[in-house]
């Protein structure tokens, strides 16, 4: 299908994809043909057929096997091969929006549009045309709705704002807008993606309103979603900005469903001009991307805009769209908003009238609009779904049901929301029941994908290791598994749900060379039953009895509730798999042999004070047959050398010292933490030799043992910590044989 890319405007009454896995472009139904849409650009432009036009064009896949959906540039090669052929045809301008879903944009005139309207593989096409925002005092809009009385407020959820941009220093959002992307096919963005890249400029305040709305905290103010993260998606100027531009923002939004768990996406936006939104509606026009955001689970909240239309089709695009949450202003919960747009796609109101929220610049200020409704809907589904992943059409149904209702000018009556009566509703529908999880890093609360919000998926701190002997050390203290000997591995499971869950955990790991991609290559290490409490916590031990040849392997550690298949599935990969998975955590581990004669090659991480990583790494020394420990800090910590110790970086870059290896102790003298109430910490290294070894039957190396041993911390109160200790065991071998080591960090 073909559209015109049109301009989009604020839609402000005063002051004014991702990857589906399994779903295939031409599976989208209710949309109409290509033809259809370029007879609207026809009749536009047919006194003009030589000047350029702009349209977007969704592309799919002609090739049978990258039909489906499932990867962030799946339709990359079928845009490539269109680029190419509108190359020839004189067309250099073609820009991707979302390889995703296929979307591109370009600029052509009639004739050639006509051209590339007749290719198999446009499924949507159609002109790129103006879309304004949605927009004097109520500061108890979340009150009103019923979110200050429940006892959560989205803590792990994103909710992603698509508008002007953030001002992401302001103080209420507190460092929260943490994911910023900007699309202006105009120009001017001050840079595609990171930190500033979603900055408004003058006149653009829309944005930052909007996100105080849905997701802003001070002492005196709260949003809908007080303790949600923040994507900002910049798609306007100041006052307007294209379709494309809000399709390629929305393939954004899908990426960062990749990396947090985004509850909601709000556009306060829209078709001013009912003809042409009237045409873009009938055509469905952009909705493969809305629909890859819901089958996410994202919830897609849109303003139904500021016309004062109250017919039957006054919604206009895109929140006339199958899949949108279309919301509409009320003022208070006690009126409709007059200047708000009604009609059958009208889905539910929120207060809009004077809501008092933030602009840039760290002030506050009030405004009127469909657009300030929005946020509240999209923010309280956040606040909603911190609770419990309900499905998105589940929460709608249940703000429909709120018994109060307003009528509006078209004599029809209308659904305010309440979301303390959704929530009881939603609670009432759902059976007592466990919610078991295993963290994938710290910032994990149990969420698809949040895992990706603070870290990585290959050290979970509720999976450590511990030889039999030391189990008594504190819980979550993981050392190496010491190959020929029993070890433990220990699994801390977390019920955030309010009944008991029986179930067990299975640990498996890799072979020694794994495909770690592939279940047939995670062999089962035992399992173990457990009950976990309500709203409490239970540690699953399984011994470790036969441990493989020493070297480096992955732990997938999966809890399975009772009745469940314990078969180990990995769809997508194993990082996709463990991203999605809350009952599914991975710890990398080095089997080291402790015993005489024993060889291994390794490379080791421990945490500085600052909670930063130290890397050490054995390299081959200066001299034939020698070797040294190489120590990279974090930039900017402190650390007293020894004078035979070579540095090859400084404190600002992340020092990285030299340290022959010898018998014996060596001392690097302190390292200074974050905590200015803590003495430098001392880090010890002890080498020992520990024999021969016949080396891969053929050369005979010196082995030695090192330790590295974080001593006691002692606090300005007196009281002492006690790091932990970890082993390291190396060879004295040739330098080749460096080789070997870098190919095991396979995972």
């Amino acid at each position: 299908m073909i559209f015109r890319d049109i301009t989009i405007k604020r839609l402000v009454f005063n002051a004014l994809v991702l990857p589906l896995a399994g779903l295939a472009v031409p599976a989208i139904a209710g949309i109409n043909d290509v033809g259809q849409s370029l007879s609207f650009i026809e009749k536009a432009h047919s006194a003009s057929p030589q000047a350029p036009i702009k349209v977007v064009i969704r592309l799919e896949a002609t090739v049978a096997s990258v039909q489906t959906l499932g990867h962030p540039t799946a339709l990359q090669a079928q845009i490539d091969s269109f680029a190419a052929a509108a190359k020839a045809a004189g067309i250099s301008n073609v820009r991707t929006l979302d390889a995703r879903t296929g979307y591109i944009a370009l600029s052509a005139n009639l004739v050639a549009i006509r051209a590339l309207a007749s290719r198999p593989d446009v499924a949507e096409l159609f002109e790129d045309v103006s879309v304004e925002a949605s927009q004097a005092a109520d500061a108890n809009y979340a009150a009103e709705v019923g979110l200050t009385s429940l006892s959560v407020d989205g803590a792990g959820t994103m909710v992603t704002i698509v508008d002007s941009g953030v001002d992401a220093s302001h103080p209420f959002f507190s460092g929260r807008v943490v994911e910023e992307a900007c699309f202006l096919s105009s120009g001017g963005c001050p840079k595609p993606s990171g930190p500033g890249a979603a900055a408004p400029i003058a006149g653009g305040e829309h944005g930052t309103h909007v996100a105080g709305i849905a997701a802003g905290k001070n002492s005196t103010l709260r949003g809908a979603s007080p303790s949600a993260l923040i994507g900002a998606v910049r798609v306007f100027d100041s006052t307007q900005g294209s379709t494309s531009d809000i399709i390629a923002g929305l393939g954004r939004v899908g990426e960062f469903a990749d990396r947090y768990y985004v509850t909601a996406s709000n556009m306060s936006l829209g078709i001013s001009n009912k003809s042409t939104s009237a045409q873009f509606c009938s055509s469905q026009n952009g909705g493969a991307v809305v629909q890859a955001l819901r089958a996410k689970g994202i919830a897609v909240a849109v303003a139904s805009g500021n016309n004062y239309d109250h017919t039957l089709d006054g919604v206009r695009w895109p929140a006339c769209l199958p899949g949108v949450i279309a919301v509409g202003s009320s003022d208070g919960v006690s009126a409709i908003s007059d200047f708000t747009n009604l009609g059958q796609r009208l889905d539910i109101l929120a207060p809009g009238r004077n809501l008092l929220s933030s602009v840039p610049g760290g002030g506050y200020m009030q405004m009127t609009g469909t657009s300030m409704a929005t946020p509240v809907i999209a923010g309280g589904i956040s606040t909603l779904r911190s609770e419990m992943d309900w499905p998105v059409d589940s929460i709608l149904a249940a703000l429909k049901a709120n018994p109060a209702k307003l009528r509006g000018a078209d004599n029809n009556l209308y659904t305010v929301a309440n979301f303390q009566d959704a929530y009881n509703r939603l609670i009432a529908a759902t059976p007592t029941r466990g919610d078991v999880y295993i963290k994938d890093n710290a910032s994990d609360v149990g969420r698809t994908d949040s895992a990706h919000a603070g870290g990585g998926l290959t050290a979970s701190p509720d999976i450590w290791v511990r030889n039999n002997a030391l189990e008594a050390n504190p819980p979550h203290v993981h050392q190496n598994p010491e190959f020929g000997q029993p070890n433990s591995i220990f699994t801390y499971l977390r019920n955030t749900g309010g009944g008991a869950q029986a179930g067990k955990v299975v640990v498996f790991r890799t072979l020694a060379i794994p495909r770690i991609d592939e279940p047939a290559n995670w062999i089962k290490v035992g399992e173990q039953s457990a009950t976990v409490p309500p709203y409490g916590a239970a540690v699953a031990k399984i011994i470790w009895n036969s441990l493989p040849a020493p070297g480096h392997y992955c732990l997938l550690a999966f809890w399975v509730p009772s009745g469940k298949s314990d078969a180990l599935q990995l769809p997508g990969g194993i990082y996709a798999a463990v991203a999605a998975n809350p009952h599914l955590a991975w710890h990398n581990v080095d089997i080291v042999d402790a015993s005489s004669g024993a060889s291994f090659l390794a490379n080791l991480r421990i945490y500085s004070p600052q909670g930063e990583n130290i890397a050490f790494d054995v390299r081959p020394g200066d001299a034939e047959g020698s070797y040294a420990l190489i120590v990279r800090f974090p930039p900017g910590t402190r650390y007293t050398p020894d004078p035979t110790w070579t540095v090859t970086k400084t404190e600002a870059e992340g020092s990285e010292i030299r340290i022959p290896l010898g018998n014996g102790v060596t001392y690097i003298g302190g390292v200074r933490p974050a905590d200015p109430n803590q003495t430098m910490v001392p880090l010890r290294f002890r080498i020992e030799q520990r024999g021969e070894h016949r080396h891969d039957g053929a050369s005979v190396a010196t082995v030695r043992f090192l330790q590295l041993d974080s001593i006691e911390r002692h606090k300005a109160n007196g009281s002492t910590e006690t790091g932990s200790i970890t082993y390291l065991l190396f060879d004295n071998l040739p330098a080749r044989t460096t080789k070997r080591h870098h190919r095991r960090r396979h995972s």
